[in-house]
């Protein structure tokens, strides 16, 4: 049992006031935790008015207050429990995150691709470092030894038998022009790489989902992971903390993040050929853009793009030092034009003015508009 009281508040309603039906229909909505509400009783005076976003973070405080009463009822000093606290309303920033490996070092962009014209474009607009999709990789690599240092490969967390026989085989092709850079969706891949080649740098994508400082401490011999794009500012923050020895920790900071992934051949179904992309539309009229990879699979992705052009000071600051442009698919205006403004983001000592324009910039050339995904809520 534990009792919670929140700082949202509610007014006098001008002329709709809610009903206990409308708060009864909000706070039910608990998909995605592991709380259901069972029985719940609204008692109180009407007349009052207060809008959904009030109500849905009055639900996401109560689950939060809910989930610290649970842990610390586990613990040898019960009494704790009584002291569970609000949840903060503030963001705190806590600037000595950054772990002894980072220091106070630049910041570095890298940019996903995958074409050849991509890859060029992120290139000649400042990217540190460019990774093309495996499957997108030409049979004749030898077009990737210019600037090979700052040249990677991504292999899909999904990879068929196929698939891993071609990397395989290319991998000493890779190391012979000077490629030494892998960025990986899984686990597997990521420790298989190292036992062909110790030469070889690996890195992890949000694929490979980052949630904790435990899964930095497990993948210790990755170049940098890349955290979950659903951690809140919050959950980044204790993340970052806890960190004194793992990886580098990277963010995905631009790109349509992937919702699913489906076996079946959407494009197909369409009458689309492979390679190309079709949209799905929902009740709501939101459009979900969908490309269809050569091995036959759907990837539907978010109906509008992810962005932390806002954030990035307090990214930073906090000690992230990779950020992540997915640019796969978009084409070769889009991938120069936004390395080009990430790298001018990253620049010290903006004026407010400049700031601004960067946003309207990235949110023209966005898809569906810019979100912050979980920067907000988070994973709770």
């Amino acid at each position: 049992r534990f009792e919670y009281t929140s700082r949202e508040t509610a007014s006098k309603a001008k002329t709709r006031p809610l009903t206990k039906e409308q708060i009864h229909e909000q706070l039910v909505k608990t998909g995605g935790t592991l709380f259901s509400f069972s029985d719940t009783r609204i008692v109180g005076e009407e007349g009052w008015f207060a809008p959904m976003s009030v109500l849905n973070a009055l639900r996401r405080e109560i689950l939060q207050a809910a989930e610290d009463a649970i842990i610390l009822s586990w613990h040898k000093n019960t009494k704790q429990v009584s002291q569970v606290s609000d949840t903060p309303s503030k963001l705190s920033i806590n600037t000595n995150t950054v772990n002894n490996a980072q220091g106070k070092g630049k910041p570095c962009l890298a940019v996903l691709v995958s074409s050849i014209s991509e890859l060029n474009a992120a290139r000649e607009n400042g990217a540190d470092r460019v990774y093309l999709a495996l499957n997108d990789s030409p049979d004749d690599i030898s077009c990737l030894s210019q600037s090979p240092h700052n040249t990677g490969i991504m292999v899909p967390g999904i990879i068929r038998q196929k698939e891993m026989d071609v990397f395989v085989s290319r991998l000493k092709q890779y190391s012979s022009l000077g490629i030494r850079h892998i960025l990986v969706d899984s686990v597997g891949v990521g420790e298989y790489i190292p036992g062909i080649d110790l030469d070889f740098s690996v890195s992890s994508f949000y694929g490979l989902p980052v949630t904790n400082a435990a899964t930095m401490r497990a993948l210790h011999n990755f170049e940098f992971c890349t955290l979950s794009p659903e951690l809140s500012g919050q959950e980044i923050s204790d993340i970052l903390l806890a960190n004194k020895t793992g990886p580098l920790p990277a963010i995905c900071c631009q790109g349509l993040i992937e919702a699913a992934v489906t076996e079946d051949n959407l494009c197909k179904y369409a009458g689309i050929s492979e390679g190309t992309g079709i949209a799905l539309k929902d009740e709501k009229n939101y459009s979900f853009p969908v490309w269809c990879d050569e091995s036959g699979r759907s990837h539907i992705m978010n109906s509008s793009e992810h962005s932390l052009i806002t954030e990035y000071p307090w990214l930073y600051e906090s000690g992230i030092r990779w950020f992540i442009v997915d640019a796969r698919g978009r084409g070769e205006k889009y991938t120069g034009e936004m390395t080009r403004t990430w790298k001018m983001r990253m620049m010290p000592h903006l004026s407010a003015e400049e700031e601004s324009r960067m946003k309207d910039a990235i949110i023209h050339m966005s898809y569906g508009g810019i979100t912050r995904s979980g920067f907000k809520r988070g994973l709770s």
